[in-house]
């Protein structure tokens, strides 16, 4: 079957019988070429001003070969840079071409870069006809249009193709005919042609087989009309979908997802390495199986005296002792009143909890050596905020306004540092260059307020684990009585003194503490440990606090996936293709929030991962997301 191509393509004749170029077919008796393709067939000189009046013999080398035919010259506009058009020549037969001609379809694009094109045309040696292939690129000053045969091998552009129709395989159609090539750079097989936009407007006379103005120009048109019309579209339904799950996120109706996403992200962090500032000493099943439980006073004298001659930083008892516990009462008691290093531990009491008593110590300790050990848990009674300080009753037997990690990071930072802390205008904690931003409500997944019992009292933060294995370094309370340590582990350091054996029930839960890990909870001193180090390596480490968003900027996380949920699902109309994109952006999603974690960013994953499906879905089921077959082929 003959293309459109072929079916329009003439081939020309020199006066001595030879092929010197091309032209074709535009209509039912005139032919477009070169006017320097002319000039050669007819021994003209190539600047010739003057319209020639000599036969051109021409055949139609595809439909029939041999068959000669004449045309006389009837438009001309020569070889000349000046003016507007150039090289352009208008052929009119002097007999009926084959039947099977036809006149070749063509079309004005704007953009033609990237376009394949392939053309036919009759080089030196090649009196049958060659083709050649590329892709056309930009306009040029001149309005010609350069185009490159990309293929090698294959041939280029040269004499021979001159005057022959350009046909772009996308748009089906003629763009423009061949009228030079680079002789200067053979190698490069750059060519140029003279658009259709420019024939036809020179000549104006042939009735052509013009299709509709650039139909790619339309389509493309259309499709940007289309997705304009489909963005403004998604995008009020991606502001409907975010406003309705913010506003169930207010009202606390996503915090236990939010906090159990939390916890899989802090679980699937890499662990950091021990804090090099600590030890912790443990009193294990072992030790308190030698030494009885609760620990006897003289016991834990002795562990403080043990520690008192390696020279550390800090001594943390977090044991707590409000009646005497013999033998060695009299020596624990001297160590508290005298050890300047050692601060002690109490509890604040809570008159509603009957397994929280008010505990003291068993005596008066300074209030920069005493710190309370109470946490704050959330609903499902997993830690993951520390609490600095709170208001204390003055009939209380724990006087502590200050935590026990707080505590002995003050005292550490003051005694090796002499950092001391201060309050911004704004009355948030400042230590150092750090500021310890106080939890408020609507702070990340914590979303309810004083109606829902979610009440933030104290000055609380957010507790950035270190790592769930090793925190600290850590020796026995018995490897500490006999000796068996380095004093290097102790000398300049904080020192924790706890239990962790499982018998003494001080244990607490964590993210951690669930997703199948071997940690299900962490004893308390660990935890004091972990807190510790969270406000010292943030003071002096420069180690990232957990830090949220502001509420503007949820909201534009939240409601930038949910205009990507809807923009995926109005674009890929395939559902197989739709559903596995989806799969890939919300892995994308959750590895951006694991990433941000890393550093302490806290993202609101569970309302991104909401809105990016509701948003999506909504789309699809108003019927964006589904393509009409002809809308592409059948423009307005």
């Amino acid at each position: 079957m003959v293309s459109p191509l072929e079916s329009s393509v003439v081939r020309i004749y020199s006066r001595s019988g030879l092929p010197i170029g091309a032209g074709f077919l535009v209509s039912d008796k005139y032919i477009l070429t070169c006017a320097h393709v002319v000039a050669d067939a007819l021994g003209e000189g190539r600047e010739t001003v003057e319209m020639p009046e000599g036969e051109v013999t021409l055949d139609f080398p595809i439909l029939a070969p041999g068959q000669q035919f004449k045309a006389r010259v009837i438009f001309w506009q020569p070889l000349n840079p000046q003016a507007k058009f150039e090289d352009i020549a208008g052929l009119e037969l002097e007999s009926k071409p084959p039947v099977t001609a036809q006149p070749a379809p063509l079309t004005i694009a704007k953009n033609l870069w990237g376009h394949q094109f392939k053309v036919m045309g009759f080089p030196e040696g090649q009196h049958n006809g060659a083709w050649a292939e590329g892709e056309l690129r930009g306009r040029l000053a001149n309005g010609w249009v350069q185009l490159e045969a990309v293929r090698q091998p294959g041939y280029r552009l040269e004499g021979g193709f001159s005057g022959a129709p350009v046909w772009d395989d996308r748009l089906q159609a003629v763009v423009g005919i061949a009228v030079a090539a680079d002789i200067f750079r053979p190698e490069v097989k750059v060519a140029f042609i003279i658009p259709t936009a420019s024939l036809v407007t020179a000549w104006s006379v042939p009735q052509y087989n013009l299709l509709p103005p650039s139909s790619d120009d339309r389509r493309f048109r259309f499709w940007k009309r289309e997705v304009f019309s489909q963005l403004r579209t998604v995008l009020l339904a991606s502001l409907v979908v975010t406003g309705m799950v913010l506003g169930v996120r207010q009202t606390g109706g996503l915090e236990t997802y939010e906090l159990k996403a939390f916890d899989l992200l802090m679980r699937s962090r890499p662990e950091e390495k021990p804090d090099p500032r600590l030890l912790v000493v443990t009193a294990t099943e072992e030790d308190v199986a030698k030494y009885q439980f609760p620990l006897p006073d003289g016991i834990l004298a002795q562990a403080i005296a043990k520690l008192k001659a390696y020279k550390p930083q800090t001594i943390a008892l977090d044991i707590w002792r409000d009646v005497p516990r013999e033998p060695g009462h009299a020596e624990l008691v001297r160590e508290l009143k005298q050890n300047e290093n050692l601060i002690a531990v109490c509890s604040v009491g809570n008159p509603s909890d009957f397994n929280k008593p008010d505990i003291g110590t068993l005596v008066a300790v300074p209030e920069e050596r005493l710190g309370f050990s109470d946490v704050v848990k959330d609903a499902d009674n997993i830690l993951r905020r520390q609490l600095l300080s709170m208001n204390i009753d003055k009939n209380a037997k724990c006087q502590a306004d200050l935590s026990l990690s707080f505590q002995i990071a003050l005292n550490y930072l003051h005694s090796a540092h002499k950092i001391e802390p201060t309050l911004t205008k704004d009355q948030q904690l400042k230590i150092g260059n750090t500021i310890f931003r106080r939890l408020q409500f609507y702070t990340g997944g914590y979303q309810q307020n004083e109606d829902n019992g979610q009440i933030f009292g104290g000055y609380q933060i957010l507790l950035n684990y270190r790592a769930v294995t090793e925190v600290a370094e850590k020796v026995t309370l018995t490897e500490l009585l006999n000796g068996e340590i380095n004093p290097k582990q102790i000398k300049d350091k904080i020192v924790l003194i706890g239990v962790t054996a499982a018998s003494a029930k001080d244990y607490h839960a964590t993210p951690y503490s669930s997703g199948g890990t071997e940690f299900k909870e962490m004893p308390g001193v660990m935890v004091q440990a972990q807190m510790v180090s969270q406000i010292l390596s943030a003071v002096l480490d420069g180690r990232s606090l957990i830090w949220v968003l502001p509420q503007w900027g949820e909201f534009l996380w939240i409601g930038s996936w949910s205009f990507i949920g809807g923009v995926l699902a109005s674009r890929v109309h395939r559902r197989k293709i739709l559903a596995l994109s989806a799969v890939i952006a919300i892995a994308v999603l959750s590895l951006m929030c694991w990433v941000l974690l890393i550093w302490g960013g806290w993202m609101p994953l569970i309302p991104s991962v909401l809105v990016f499906v509701a948003t999506g879905g909504s789309t699809i089921g108003f019927g964006l997301g589904k393509t009409s077959p002809n809308r592409l082929n059948r423009p307005n």
